[in-house]
């Protein structure tokens, strides 16, 4: 088909605000016609998602697919979501910055999955919706029936977790600060909440790792990622996240390809790691905040203890009250 027949196609969808299974089909069959979605197309198929009612399940996959597409291997720059491309995707589905269908959930999941690489805007926003469900009960989040209201139950752990770990997640392997600190809000709103237990892992490796790694935000390679041990849950246990697993109850998606990502660095690295000034610094501002330490950050300071073997000496005194 050409070009003027994809655009009668859209023109009339839209008009009708209805879109058929067999539109679909002539859809797809238009827009890889040529193996490229132009920003006019994507904008149009945006346009379908938002206005047209009673969709068919065909829709989201096809809709998420075609996107993720066009902004991870034809937008330039390829493989990577920019400043950009960031706001253009975060305005298109999000209303007054929260994601309120499933489909645009999936398709800001998916796009997190398969960029190599994000703006670290991106990921918190994504980050964001997760907070915002747990603490403000907006978006689609809030309203799936497999989560905890006002606590972090084991879906919203997965969904956190998967955030964090994503290919194209702002620091790869390793948790940033803005990453942390909205790990922290989470922790100090639910501190009182009845929280999976997968909650409190998290949240201390998390931690852990944004202290005691070497900060290199180069991206690992997958067959050295595999290979070291991981330590998100347990440090003598290998952890996989699965996308399609921990979502498809509330998204309806297909299962997707496990994908493990391995956090712990190798014995030689473990030695050279420790906590600086500004690293103790930023810690004890972070566990003052609230005037009293949660059970999370308790054993998060056992931890450390425990396992970080050069620690500044400003914050040895709260991990000894804490013991």
């Amino acid at each position: 088909m050409t070009n003027i027949d994809l655009g009668a196609l859209l023109s009339r969808i839209e008009a009708d605000s209805i879109v058929t299974a067999d539109e679909i089909i002539e859809l797809r069959r238009c827009i890889w016609n040529d193996n490229m979605i132009t920003v006019i197309e994507a904008d149009a198929l945006f346009r379908i998602n938002d206005n047209c009612q009673n969709k068919p399940v065909e829709w989201s996959d096809f809709f998420i697919t075609g996107m993720t597409d066009f902004l991870v291997r034809q937008t330039m720059p390829r493989g990577y979501i920019d400043e950009a491309n960031a706001a253009w995707l975060m305005q298109r589905i999000s209303h007054d910055g929260v994601c309120e269908t499933h489909t645009e959930m999936a398709l800001l999941m998916n796009v997190l999955k398969h960029a190599e690489s994000v703006t670290p805007r991106l990921e918190e926003f994504a980050l964001d919706q997760v907070k915002q469900s747990v603490l403000e009960s907006k978006g689609i989040l809030a309203r799936s029936a497999s989560l905890t209201p006002g606590a972090m139950g084991e879906t919203e752990v997965e969904i956190v977790r998967g955030i964090l770990y994503a290919c194209g997640s702002a620091g790869g392997n390793w948790i940033t600060r803005e990453e942390a600190e909205l790990l922290f809000d989470l922790s100090d709103a639910t501190a009182e909440a009845d929280n999976h237990q997968s909650w409190q892992d998290l949240f201390v490796a998390a931690m852990a790792n944004h202290l005691m790694m070497l900060g290199n935000t180069d991206k690992v390679d997958i067959s050295e990622a595999l290979r070291r041990e991981n330590w998100l849950k347990d440090t003598d246990q290998s952890v996989s996240w699965n996308l399609g697993n921990a979502f498809k109850a509330w998204f309806g998606q297909r299962e997707t390809p496990d994908m493990t990502y391995s956090i712990l660095n190798t014995s030689e690295a473990v030695q050279s790691e420790r906590i600086t000034e500004s690293e103790a610094q930023w810690l004890i501002n972070r566990l003052n905040r609230d005037g009293q330490l949660s059970s999370n950050e308790i054993t998060l300071l056992a931890f450390l203890k425990n396992d970080c073997p050069d620690i500044h000496e400003s914050l040895k005194p709260l991990i000894q009250s804490a013991a």
